[in-house]
């Protein structure tokens, strides 16, 4: 019988270090070699004084990517600069035509960053079909390159669709009701998924018959003439492309979305593709699978375009969840009619398998702030809970139990509808609780009455949200505060009046705003007020927020992409005053829970882009809900254990205080000296290829 042997984790690092390291040496050799970059650095000369020293040998070294592969990817941390040096690989390949598909806000700074660096370059936004002809056909000449700047909103913009659905009349108890039904078939329709009749404000755009498969949705009647520009310019003008340059690419990884698709269209017809991201992964397998699918013709002959759950069970990490419905005598498995009484659900949960590491390196170019070596002041990550006053927890108590039931029958009854209301409904209690709600299902049936407190009580965390604006602008600064609920159920109002209250001034962004006139609506009205709350989407990508430094994140963000990005907009190159990133929440309620599964989340995420954060890298992660971030609270709130049994501490999930900037980077060849210091696990060890104790990165190129 096979004797079993325990050995501390530490020592089998301390064994296999070196073997290790003089493993990953021989296998990862970088493509961009002294002599490589001396070669290619006569190019870049007449610009060189654009880029950091750091920034050149990133630019010369995807240059050279390109040069021998259609495909290249710059991840490059928040502020690192990513535009610019795009745009300096594409002068040191000499192409001819660029395409750069960009967020709409940043339209007009890529603009701008162009004409900075190539003053002679011809320089065209495409905003209509004539746009694209104009910019395709413009002769190119190797000192005056041609440019085009599309929005991706432009990119994908079509024709209006509306609901296929007939009005039919049947006869009920001698009356005559409407009901909506199939088009093709005259039956009506229902999905498969809720069991609830289609009406035409319930299709979406995938929607398809129960009975027959038929498209329940068609072009809108007075739908006005709109033709996306992404299909028209790989009809009209495929070979014009010579490289795009996919900004923000991490924002084009779902499926079936209709920006993806554009993505899809523009890389299959370009020569080259340059992907630019700040956030490579979201912590999950399925976040790279379509980045990579499009990079390695390997991986779409073993993957189909569909098969994002067969990359997931090979890649990352799922959950198989087995739930026993409230009545015995319907019992569900797989959506079907079984004895065994169940149903079962498999989602992803957070995690990436370290085998995906040789599909990123040769490609891919490693960034970080830390790397540019420039003057930055200190950055915090400040997690601060709060009790819950003795005026909410009596009301918080009711809410959580009764909610909590309300959310187990719901799922157990598949009215998932009335499940993520009650679900936003416990998140956002503590913060609205001012608010007279009602819960109502999904036929608008009122379900469960919330309970209201006095709109005038001022609760701690509306206390703490007023010191710390004051703080800032005491100190001649300003604030930025991130909500989440801005719409039906918008707090900005609220948090402005409340702030508004106490002498200061306080503003959002409004939503006639369109996004290509955000940042200079911004900058021009920005010195009327001392505090900006909004939404961190409306800000997450590209904006420079450098009058900001107190950032203050109000409610939960449940994109790990957009909280990465969003809290990232004032800690760059040219701030001045020390940035601190103030997270507030309430000790004990679901707003624990899902910072919680927000850290897990990023830490995985992080652990593919090579950096190991300083703690909270344990391998007791295996119960933090990788799935989406509200199906995982779900999840919680109807399991019969602790909402935190499995969960690590919330406080080693974020950056700690700290008053120093980040370590430099360490080459490989210098691990091996420090390697003894390790506190890592094997796992994290093979995604990083090398660690050190004080969270330093490894820069590979």
């Amino acid at each position: 019988m096979t004797e079993l042997i325990k050995i501390p984790l530490t020592n089998l690092l301390d064994r296999i270090a070196p073997a290790l390291i003089d493993s990953t040496t021989l296998q990862l050799q970088p493509k961009a070699s002294a002599e490589v970059m001396a070669a290619l650095a006569p190019r870049l000369a007449p610009i060189a004084g654009h880029f950091y020293p750091e920034q050149q040998p990133v630019v010369l070294a995807l240059a050279h990517v390109l040069r021998h592969d259609r495909w290249g990817i710059l991840r490059g941390e928040m502020a690192t600069g990513k535009t610019r040096m795009s745009i300096g690989v594409s002068a040191v390949l000499g192409a001819p035509r660029t395409l750069v598909l960009c967020p709409p806000h940043l339209v007009d700074k890529w603009r701008r960053e162009i004409l900075q660096i190539l003053p002679h370059a011809r320089v065209r936004i495409l905003r209509a079909p004539s746009h694209v002809d104009a910019w395709a056909c413009h002769p190119s000449l190797l000192e005056a390159p041609v440019f085009g700047i599309l929005s991706r909103e432009r990119a994908k913009l079509s024709y209006r669709i509306g609901s296929a659905l007939a009005r039919k009349f049947i006869r009920v108890n001698d009356k005559l009701v409407a009901i909506f039904v199939c088009p093709d078939c005259l039956k009506q329709p229902f999905d498969k998924k809720t069991e609830l009749f289609y009406t035409p404000e319930t299709v979406s755009a995938s929607s398809k018959c129960s009975h027959c498969g038929s498209p329940l949705v068609t072009v809108h009647p007075n739908s006005p003439r709109r033709i996306d520009l992404a299909s028209y310019l790989r009809r009209r003008h495929a070979r014009a492309l010579d490289l795009l340059i996919a900004d923000e690419a991490h924002e084009y990884v779902n499926k079936g979305t209709a920006q993806t698709h554009v993505l899809d269209q523009l890389s299959q017809c370009a020569k080259r593709c340059l992907y630019l991201t700040g956030t490579l992964s979201n912590g999950r397998a399925s976040s790279v699978f379509r980045t990579l699918r499009r990079r390695h013709a390997s991986i779409r002959a073993a993957y189909g375009y569909h098969d994002e759950e067969t990359w997931i069970s090979h890649y990352g990490v799922r959950e198989t969840q087995v739930v026993k419905p409230l009545d015995t005598c319907t019992s569900i498995e797989h959506g079907k009619q079984s004895s065994r009484r169940v149903y079962v659900s498999v989602r992803e949960r957070p995690g990436l398998s370290p085998s995906l590491i040789p599909y990123l390196l040769p490609t891919t170019a490693f960034l970080s702030l830390s790397d540019l070596q420039q003057h930055l002041p200190p950055y915090a990550e400040v997690l601060e809970p709060l009790a819950l006053p003795d005026v909410l927890e009596a009301p918080w108590n009711t809410v959580n139990n009764d909610l909590k039931a309300l959310i187990r029958k719901a799922r157990q009854s598949h009215d998932y509808h009335l499940a993520s209301r009650a679900v936003h409904a416990l998140l956002r209690f503590p913060d609205h609780a001012w608010r007279d709600e009602i819960l109502c299902d999904a036929n608008d049936r009122p379900r469960y009455q919330l309970p209201s407190i006095d709109p005038r009580y001022v609760t701690p965390k509306e206390e703490r949200l007023i010191a710390l604006c004051r703080d800032a602008t005491d100190r001649g600064t300003k604030a930025l505060v991130y909500v989440t609920y801005t719409q039906t159920k918008n707090i900005v109002p609220h948090l402005i009046a409340r702030l508004s209250a106490v002498g200061l001034r306080a503003a959002g962004i409004q939503t006639s705003v369109s996004a290509e006139r955000r940042e200079r609506w911004i900058a021009e009205h920005e010195s009327n007020w001392d505090v900006l709350v909004t939404n961190p989407r409306m800000v997450n990508t590209g904006l420079d927020l450098l009058s900001y430094p107190t950032i203050i994140v109000y409610e939960p963000e449940y994109s790990v992409f957009t909280f990465r990005q969003a809290i990232r907009r004032s800690w760059r190159p040219g701030q001045r005053h020390p940035v601190t990133v103030h997270i507030l929440y309430y000790q004990k309620t679901v707003q624990e829970l899902a910072w919680r599964l927000i850290g897990a989340g990023i830490q995985h995420s992080l652990q593919l882009e090579g950096i190991v954060p300083q703690e909270g890298l344990g391998a007791e992660l295996d119960e933090d809900g990788s799935q989406n971030i509200l199906q995982a609270i779900m999840d919680r709130l109807t399991s019969r254990s602790r909402d935190d049994d499995g969960l690590p501490n919330l406080e080693s999930l974020f950056a700690a205080p700290s008053l120093e900037p980040r370590p430099d980077p360490i080459r490989l060849g210098e691990c091996r000296d420090r390697f003894d210091s390790t506190e890592s696990d094997l796992s994290d060890l093979l995604a990083s290829v090398a660690s050190v104790r004080d969270g330093t990165q490894l820069s590979l190129f």
